[in-house]
């Protein structure tokens, strides 16, 4: 070896100066790959701070429903340690009654594989429950098995306001004399009282408090001066301004009581507020002195109840002094304001049943629209079976019969092959029909030209062998939508609008958005053949064609109508008669209308 390096000198120096090439440029790699590590550390890091620290639950799911790993916030909603939830089946930790509810979200994901969610209870250490809502969706783990990711929102608050809230409505829509223990709390919100209450004590000079019929105080006084909150340090003193006080909040709707208070002798006056025929408080008003009252008078009073009567005297003097009159004017606007307060309050209680009455007729209707869609999707789908069964016969039938049938039996097998195949037709369009309110999918942000140009690749045969031209708007609209309703939307229009294009010899469909009034709408607009304005209002009908040669199951329309209204919008048709051409409007009112934003 020696010889050799001796021998070539220049090549052992060559070969040692790429070795240490070599060296360092392994050096660069091993600190970038440390470096890397190092970064990957750092974003796992910050991956499971996020992870741990997030507001909400996070938990992966195997395929047989065991929790794989589960964040911090899901321990603390359940009141349990992370290590005693992972390896137990999530369904452990639902409310025994909700557990079908789990079932039912876990069949509808792996079935469909679009997100789902539901809202349960979930058992809390120690025997609560509390509300959460658990929305899922699926991925493929490495065995190509379904990976369920769950995130879990606490929304107990939110259901205990939910209830609160209805609690509230029932008191409100209770119809007077059926409800003895409805209380003013139940029907004002008191931080706003209180408010008013103040500023009118700080405006007029006087104290103010509101109290309930025994003259328990509802409301924190306002203005009070100290005479009287050394009266109420008393038993006597504090049971005499009681009865003084409801006294004053006698019912009386010709106008405010006023009377010297049975307690300390200051003037005092009452309003009651009342709601339709239930008296629910009184507004009192006061602690003002005239010429009426002395210091001998108060005195004696203190002596009478067990309070100092120097220190009484002196917190008489600090009493306001206001004439009689004023005082009545003051009461008189008092009496007012209380009026107008009931009056308010009567108003959202009619209000309150007008809400309640209608919700109950909108939860009736879609009751009553949810059996109808389920009845119409059981029935479409049973009848399809017997179908197919008359049909595979009947080819049975010519099979058998082959060159033996005669030209009538032909005939009349062609005829049941015509009927056959328009019942599956029809069966077909009502499954659809069926399908828009019982199967949605989750809405999603698409522009208008978007959806539109989706539309047309579906109808594009029939388009150009009409030699129609469409024209879509380029003013971007953008929607959030159910995007496969819209899209059968805007299909089904085309090719109606097609149709019915006769023998324009320039046929145009256009396509846009206008606003008229306060309401945006969507406009399909042809130049065809038109309405005559007496069969408008049958377009929208189930099977109804305007022409029975046309193709089709004249279910388009019905299934546009019904798609627009589920998603809160109303449906129109504009033709001024014969030869005029069409034009269908839309609103989605219940989506999300705006203009896009120009890059």
């Amino acid at each position: 070896m020696e010889n050799v390096a001796a021998q070539n000198p220049e090549e052992v120096q060559r070969l040692l100066h790429e070795l240490r090439v070599h060296q360092i440029e392994l050096e660069m790699q091993n600190e970038e790959l440390r470096q890397a590590q190092v970064r990957l550390k750092v974003s796992q890091d910050r991956y499971f701070d996020l992870y741990d620290q997030a507001p909400v639950g996070y938990c992966t799911v195997d395929q047989h429903g065991l929790i794989l790993e589960t964040n911090l916030a899901v321990g603390t909603l359940l009141g349990a340690p992370r290590g005693n939830l992972v390896g137990q089946p999530l369904s452990r930790m639902i409310h025994k009654d909700d557990v079908d509810k789990l079932y039912m979200l876990s069949r509808q994901l792996i079935k469909s594989g679009e997100p789902q969610s539901c809202e349960l209870r979930l058992d809390k250490q120690g025997g609560t429950a509390v509300w959460a809502q658990l929305s899922a969706t699926v991925t493929q783990n490495e065995e190509g098995g379904p990976f369920i990711h769950v995130v879990i929102t606490d929304i107990n608050d939110l259901k205990r306001a939910e209830a609160a809230l209805e609690n509230r409505l029932a008191t409100l829509t209770c119809p007077p004399g059926q409800a003895e223990d409805v209380t003013f709390r139940e029907l004002f919100d008191l931080a706003t009282i209180q408010r008013i209450q103040d500023e009118f004590a700080e405006a007029t000079g006087v104290a103010s408090i509101i109290t309930s019929l025994d003259g328990t105080p509802l409301t924190q006084p306002s203005n009070f001066c100290r005479l009287c909150n050394i009266i109420r340090c008393t038993k006597v003193g504090r049971r005499n301004c009681y009865r003084s006080d409801a006294i004053l909040g006698h019912h009386h709707p010709e106008g405010p009581l006023i009377q010297p208070c049975l307690s300390g002798g200051l003037w005092d006056a009452g309003a009651s507020i009342s709601v339709g025929d239930r008296h629910l408080a009184n507004w009192l008003i006061g602690q003002v002195r005239d010429e009426t009252q002395s210091e001998g008078k108060i005195r004696e009073y203190a002596r009478a109840i067990g309070v100092d009567e120097g220190e009484a005297a002196a917190a008489f003097g600090e009493v306001p002094c206001m004439s009689l009159a004023r005082f009545q004017q003051v009461a008189k606007m008092l009496f007012t304001l209380a009026n107008h307060i009931a009056n308010a309050a009567y108003q959202n209680v009619q209000q309150a049943r007008l809400i309640t009455e209608r919700k109950c007729a909108v939860e009736a209707m879609q009751k009553k629209n949810e059996e109808v869609e389920h009845f119409t999707y059981t029935v479409s789908h049973d009848l399809k079976s017997p179908l197919v069964t008359i049909k595979t016969f009947l080819g049975y039938l010519e099979k058998d019969l082959g060159s033996e049938m005669s030209k009538r039996l032909s005939e009349d097998v062609g005829f049941i092959h015509g009927a056959a195949d328009k019942m599956v037709l029809l069966l077909e369009e009502l499954l659809k029909f069926a399908r828009i309110g019982y199967k949605k999918h989750p809405p999603v942000e698409a522009t208008l030209q978007e959806i539109v140009q989706e539309a047309m690749t579906l109808v594009a045969g029939q388009i150009s062998e009409r030699g129609a031209r469409v024209a879509v708007t380029q003013e971007p609209l953008w929607l959030f939508v159910d995007r496969v309703r819209l899209v059968e939307v805007f299909q089904n229009l085309l090719d109606n609008a097609v149709k019915f294009l006769g023998e324009q010899p320039h046929p145009r469909i256009d396509i846009g958005w206008e606003t008229v009034g306060e309401e945006l709408e969507i406009f399909v607009r042809d130049n065809g053949l038109g309405i005559d304005p007496r069969h408008i209002s049958k377009l929208f009908g189930l099977f109804e064609k305007l022409d029975p040669q046309m193709p089709g199951s004249g279910m388009g329309l019905a299934m546009v109508r019904r798609i627009v209204e589920a998603h809160g919008g109303k449906i129109r048709v504009e033709s001024a008669g014969l030869g005029f051409g069409t034009t269908f409007r839309f609103t989605l009112s219940e989506t999300q209308l705006r203009p896009a934003s120009v890059p």
